[in-house]
Parts: C-alpha cells; sequence; structure tokens
C-alpha cells in the first residue's frame, strides 16, 4: 500500500522491468554489433591477403559498415576489377616459364 490512499497504476510496476529488458537488449545489440564487425574485419583482412593486397586492405570492411552501400561499392570494385598483385605473380612466372621452355636445350 502507498501512503495516504495512493495506488499505482497496474502497469506503472511493469514499466521499470521493462527498462530494464530495454536496457540489456541494447547492450546485447551493441556486444553483437561489435562481434560482427570484428570477425567480418578478420574476414576481409583474409580475402584481401588471398588475393595479393596488402591485409590492411581489410579494413576498408569497417568502411562499408560507416558508409553503406558506398563503402561495400568500392569493396567490390576493388575486388571485382582491381588486378590483384597474386594474378600478376602468377603470370609472370609463367611468361618465365615458358621463356625456359623455348630456349634451346644443351
Amino acid at each position: 500500500m502507498q501512503p495516504h490512499g495512493f495506488e499505482m497504476p497496474p502497469d506503472a510496476q511493469a514499466r521499470p522491468i521493462f527498462i530494464i529488458v530495454m536496457i540489456a537488449c541494447a547492450i546485447f545489440f551493441v556486444f553483437l554489433f561489435l562481434a560482427l564487425m570484428v570477425v567480418g574485419t578478420i574476414c576481409s583482412w583474409k580475402i584481401f591477403r588471398k588475393a595479393g593486397y596488402s591485409g590492411a586492405a581489410g579494413l576498408l570492411f569497417l568502411l562499408s559498415l560507416i558508409l553503406w552501400p558506398a563503402g561495400e561499392i568500392v569493396v567490390l570494385l576493388m575486388l571485382a576489377f582491381g588486378k590483384w598483385p597474386v594474378l600478376q605473380e602468377l603470370n609472370r612466372l609463367k611468361e618465365s616459364q615458358k621463356q625456359l621452355q623455348n630456349q634451346p636445350r644443351q
């Protein structure tokens, strides 16, 4: 009982619980978002490394999260139309192998 005959409305007792649940959900989703950012950055780092770029180019993933969709377009264009260093190295090796095969044997 409240003093002086004042009674709280029935929904007033549920408000603090609702606020606590909302804060807990917000904290959960902030941590989930941060975890996904870390995992996405690590994955993009590895993709760029395998393509022959510097792994730091994987940090462009963070740009894609901040400047969506412009950041994603930059990353996709870079991977789709850029000259991958690993493929350039492969082409150099193939050319040197062809030159070795074309040389007369002694």
